[in-house]
């Protein structure tokens, strides 16, 4: 099994700018690159295969091809797609304060040397953009092979997104992102699913925002979505009609993505890993919480006002859907042990499913289930001392997990009681 720790909320309120266009300039303008052609399909190909094979982790490292860029996950994403579509004289627009931002723009007509010209709006890009811009600038697709290809990203609108760099012929996504606090870092690559469903993150008057989804080209921009290639709403319709159950919406997702059938230790360890993921996403969610608690306690305490959490902010900081979604995780490990051909099957992922659903546990194997998943890898939110996930999964299916975000770290985690003297919503 492969891993990494690749989770954290990136930035996800835009900032105002000015008005640009991406269409013909006046004379005497001079473009941050100029482009010699529309995007097609051939070159969204492209794409996918240089996104697969050619673009480097590193490549806003210190030592990389755009060194000392820092990034967070929604800027990698668009940073992806600007670098390939400066390389190849491509066209790159974006929405921005109501009207376009393009490689067209004049602002950077000071700067003679045109890759420090490049720099230097790609870094306004990143500036500008977030994880809530890119359902402006992207579509929703359909589950399948066609549409699903390196280059394309599962978003998870206001918190986090995942490029997708490769598909496994099991079908399992191979997910490449950067995180926060925005800085200079080499990105985080992980065989695994999203640790999100469709759905799950919504933005007032707005549907169907997160998700698999495409960049658009900038001639889509004035077309209506169902005439872009790929365009679904099929990931939203299967997630309702799934109740929102996390593991067989992306049972579903690798059955449309696999050209072979899916072997048991690949099986267990997806859903392993999903679980794993989950904690950790969970750790950071506790982080923000805790924090944005304290420092509103010291506030308020000074005004001698109540330290207590608004609504609003209750529920941003709150966990209910991340805790509901876990401990459904934790019991769907469970149901893998009917599956054919388990019995039979012999592997340490196995051994490391029986100890975390108290099968069959060990002072070993709670080491070694330490070592591939620490709760507390996710440091701050984490619980502040090696938790396993075996320990986790009795705490989560004894209903120990606490999502007022007005309680400590150690609470929040059912490793102290909780009562709260603040209203709860």
């Amino acid at each position: 099994m492969k891993f990494s720790n690749h989770f954290l909320k990136c930035k996800a309120a835009p900032i105002a700018v000015g008005l640009f266009t991406f269409f013909t300039l006046s004379i005497g303008q001079a473009a941050v690159w100029k482009h010699d052609r529309e995007w097609t399909e051939h070159d969204e190909n492209a794409y996918a295969e240089w996104v697969k094979t050619k673009f480097n982790p590193e490549i806003f490292w210190r030592t990389g091809a755009y060194p000392d860029i820092s990034t967070d996950c929604a800027d990698a994403v668009y940073g992806m797609r600007m670098i390939y579509a400066f390389e190849n004289k491509l066209p790159f627009v974006i929405r921005s304060g109501g009207g376009f931002l393009s490689n067209e723009t004049s602002r950077y007509d000071a700067i003679q040397d045109p890759r420090a010209r490049f720099r230097a709006f790609m870094k306004n890009v990143m500036d500008i953009t977030n994880t809530t811009t890119l359902s402006d600038d992207t579509y929703p697709i359909e589950i399948s092979r066609e549409a699903i290809t390196p280059g394309t990203m599962y978003l998870a609108t206001g918190t986090h997104v995942y490029a997708v760099v490769d598909v496994t012929d099991g079908g399992i996504t191979i997910i490449q992102s950067s995180t926060v606090p925005r800085e200079v870092r080499v990105m985080t690559r992980v065989e695994a699913f999203p640790n999100y469903i469709p759905g799950d993150l919504k933005i007032r008057n707005k549907k169907n925002v997160d998700g698999f989804r495409r960049f658009k080209q900038p001639q889509m921009y004035s077309k209506i979505p169902t005439a872009l290639p790929h365009y679904s709403l099929e990931q939203f319709e299967k997630v309702n009609e799934l109740r929102e159950n996390g593991l067989k919406f992306y049972d579903w997702v690798q059955s449309r993505l696999a050209t072979r059938v899916e072997t048991i230790d690949e099986r267990l360890s997806r859903s392993l890993l999903l679980v794993c993921y989950s904690s950790w996403d969970r750790g950071e969610a506790i982080n923000r919480g805790y924090f944005a608690a304290r420092i509103k306690q010291i506030k308020q305490t000074r005004e001698q006002k109540s330290p207590c959490f608004t609504a609003a902010e209750y529920d941003e900081y709150s966990t209910p859907t991340r805790d509901r979604r876990l401990t459904e995780y934790f019991h769907q490990l469970h149901d893998l042990v009917s599956i054919p051909g388990y019995e039979r099957h012999n592997s340490e992922t196995k051994q490391m499913l029986e100890h975390i659903i108290a099968h069959n546990r060990t002072p070993e194997m709670e080491e070694r289930v330490i070592q591939w998943c620490d709760v507390n890898r996710q440091t701050g939110g984490g619980p502040q001392r090696p938790m396993s996930l075996a320990e986790l999964h009795d705490l989560a299916l004894n209903k120990k997990l606490v999502s007022d975000p007005h309680a400590t770290i150690a609470q929040r985690w059912g490793l102290e009681p909780f009562v709260s003297s603040c209203p709860q919503y």
